[in-house]
């Protein structure tokens, strides 16, 4: 039976033969290509391909996506008398440890800012110790829905939100005529970052108004989820003697630190802090080995829950302060 597709629906194929007979869309390699919307199906006769998704393994079917236009996707599966197992790939390639974009079970699953001519594949799959294999297997039947969201970049409206979000680093600000836009955030990404020079044995006492816009652009291995943050970047000696230690802190609660290298990629974490009633320190010792050639750190300031709302109404409050300084031997 060939897929249909009326209105963003689809009905994938159903093995109806008694014999062996091969399921469209079993293959990675040959997936059923869908567009956004509810596809519907069954996993009768699809045979188990991937070595492992969200390390089960299992039979499964896969669909391809072409995106058109740079955009956040949602999947989401359900399934009749049993839990599916969903991932993204973004190649069929076992050996390729970053071709899995992403897997869950039993929820729906985000995964972000997909570029323009991409075409990922979605894996749907039932665990092979599930009972529903054991029993009637009509029962194994799906259902899943593939939504995108539009990302915007730096300019384009961004009302209403049907739009789509603005891009990471930016936010849906008013400009001059009133229209929103979005709006590039000084210091929200390391592309922003607020730049300080910090000399040996020098301290530094850096003010945050917490009213002013920001985005959660970064998530850290202790703080940042669902958190606005702000980005500075350190600069430090090229000459420091190899004892150098860089100290971060702030004694406002509620407040998470971390700091990273110059790369600013999340496997470049240096240290971390989760907010505290009394505040949190982060100590890098041996700064010049740990920063390397680049001699430049960010750190991410985690501002407080409260600050998730819209900065417009929050009530006047004083600034957060931030001390970083350069201890040597």
């Amino acid at each position: 039976m060939k897929t249909k597709d009326t209105e963003g629906t689809t009905d994938a194929p159903m093995d109806t033969s008694t014999g062996p007979a091969e399921v469209e869309g079993d293959h990675c390699e040959s997936p059923l290509v869908v567009g956004a919307g509810r596809h519907t199906g069954t996993l009768v006769g699809a045979q188990s391909e991937l070595r492992s998704l969200c390390g089960k393994t299992g039979p499964e079917l896969f669909f391809q996506l072409a995106i058109d236009r740079r955009s956040d996707l949602e999947v989401e599966a359900v399934g009749a008398g049993f839990v599916p197992i969903a991932g993204v790939l973004q190649s069929c390639d076992d050996d390729d440890a970053d071709a899995v974009l992403g897997c869950v079970e039993g929820l729906p699953m985000h995964v972000l800012d997909l570029a323009a001519g991409s075409a990922p594949i979605v894996a749907l799959m039932l665990d092979h110790e599930d009972p529903a294999l054991t029993g009637d297997a009509s029962g194994v039947e799906f259902a899943l829905d593939l939504r995108l969201r539009a990302v915007l970049g730096p300019g384009e409206e961004c009302s209403p939100p049907g739009r789509g979000r603005c891009e990471s680093g930016t936010a849906c600000l008013p400009d001059a005529d009133e229209v929103e836009r979005c709006t590039v955030l000084a210091a929200d990404t390391c592309a922003t970052a607020e730049p300080h020079v910090l000399a040996l044995g020098e301290s530094l006492a850096i003010p945050i108004d917490v009213a002013t816009p920001q985005t959660d652009a970064h998530a850290h291995s202790c703080t940042g989820a669902r958190r606005r943050d702000r980005v500075l970047r350190i600069e430090v000696p090229a000459d420091m003697p190899a004892v150098t230690t860089l100290r971060i802190a702030t004694a406002d609660a509620d407040v998470g630190l971390a700091v990273r290298r110059a790369s600013c990629l999340a496997v470049a974490e240096l240290a971390c802090g989760e907010p505290g009633d009394a505040g949190v320190e982060l100590v890098v010792d041996d700064v010049a080995t740990a920063l390397g050639s680049d001699r430049a750190a960010y750190v991410f300031v985690e501002l407080p829950d409260a600050t998730e709302i819209d900065p417009g109404e929050l009530p006047p409050q004083p600034p957060l302060m931030v001390a970083i300084e350069l201890v040597g031997p």
